[in-house]
């Protein structure tokens, strides 16, 4: 695989999976033994894990969508900056959804096998994200 499709197969996941929730491309994207790393200890294992995980999300917040900012790649590593942002309506991470928006900056490293995502490191703005969404209403 060419680095042009290893950075195809990463912005596909942002755009596509995680922002337009097309759960059915999770096994052209990602390989079975799939690894996570997210905050607090999170951790993600095999196809099944991220398809709960996305699904998950989009039921707490139905309109999320990713623009990724910038992309760098050496080999089989490749790094983005991406806007995640979305209206939470329902429970996430265990607090209910009111109808606020959520709008952070993540960055993520991804490590490809072939032409999949075989590992990935996230780090979401966990502190704005926390405090979006326990925000009063206005």
């Amino acid at each position: 695989m060419s680095a042009k499709e290893r950075r195809q197969a990463v912005l596909l996941q942002h755009t596509e999976v995680w922002g337009g929730g097309r759960l059915e491309l999770i096994p052209f994207l990602y390989t079975e033994d799939y690894a996570g790393h997210f905050p607090g200890g999170y951790e993600v294992k095999g196809q099944k894990g991220i398809h709960d995980m996305v699904a998950g999300l989009r039921l707490a917040i139905p309109n999320w969508r990713q623009e990724v900012l910038d992309l760098q790649q050496r080999g089989l590593r490749v790094a983005t900056r991406y806007r995640s942002w979305g209206t939470q309506t329902g429970p996430f991470l265990g607090i209910p959804g009111h109808g606020q928006l959520i709008n952070i900056l993540e960055a993520s490293w991804f490590r490809m096998k072939g032409d999949r995502i075989a590992e990935q490191w996230a780090f979401p703005d966990s502190t704005l994200m926390n405090q979006q969404m326990t925000a009063k209403p206005a």
